[in-house]
């Protein structure tokens, strides 16, 4: 194997190792106090946006940037789980992305 080949292997497990390290995480107690509160920030602006004046921009920025922040807190989280399987699947030879991890 080349210097290239064992670059690219070892990235692809650091990558692997990390999503599931990342999946661990997510399916602790922590991570799931996280994913609960995230998801009820989410929705609960939500409702601020639904109610807010529109004309309000302050306030409806302020409301967007809560959905943004809660959003996109649990999206990092999934793609990276996604390229650690990603990962794993290409270390195994594994073409179909719907390969169980375990």
């Amino acid at each position: 194997m080349d210097q290239e080949s064992q670059e690219q292997r070892l990235e692809l497990l650091q990558q692997a190792a990390f999503g599931r390290q990342v999946e661990e995480f997510w399916r602790s107690d922590i991570g799931k106090y996280l994913h609960l509160h995230a998801s009820a920030c989410y929705s609960s602006a939500i409702e601020e946006l639904k109610k807010v004046n529109p004309s309000d921009a302050p306030a409806v920025l302020q409301a967007q940037g809560k959905c943004w922040q809660a959003e996109n807190f649990i999206i990092w989280i999934e793609e990276a789980i996604a390229k650690g399987l990603e990962a794993l699947n290409l270390l195994e030879g594994n073409t179909d992305e719907d390969v169980p991890l375990d």
